[in-house]
């Protein structure tokens, strides 16, 4: 009786931790915002559309400075990653990460690029082979 005891603890205590984590995983799910609203969201997962007008390397990683796809909107954001990031300028992107203020300056360190979206013309590549290599 006293082992069929220690079994049912032993199950409760699995389910209900399984469950807690389930839930904590809900939680975990990036806001979707637009790139001109992320001043607002400091600290918090975010996920935001943008194209890629940069790319650069730091000690560390490669920054991507992003544009907001709002044509009538100057906004930009710098998005750093700590890995190698395979985009060229002019593609839109889906970027999810923490957002954090430096000064005047928005960044975004990436967690990662859910979407790519290629759209570019042989000009381009011939203008820009090492973004294509």
């Amino acid at each position: 009786m006293k082992e069929s005891k220690e079994v049912f603890i032993i199950i409760f205590i699995v389910i209900s931790s399984s469950l807690a984590l389930i839930a904590y995983s809900y939680s975990l799910k990036p806001i979707r915002c637009s790139l001109e609203d992320l001043k607002n969201y400091e600290g918090k997962y975010v996920v935001f559309d943008g194209i890629v007008a940069d790319i650069f390397n730091y000690t560390g990683g490669t920054g991507i400075e992003v544009k907001s796809t709002n044509k009538n909107s100057s906004s930009r954001v710098t998005v750093f990653c700590d890995f190698y990031v395979s985009v060229i300028p002019g593609s839109m992107i889906e970027v999810s990460g923490i957002v954090s203020n430096y000064g005047e300056t928005v960044n975004a360190y990436l967690v990662k690029i859910l979407k790519k979206y290629y759209e570019t013309t042989l000009e381009e590549v011939l203008r820009n082979p090492e973004y294509f290599v």
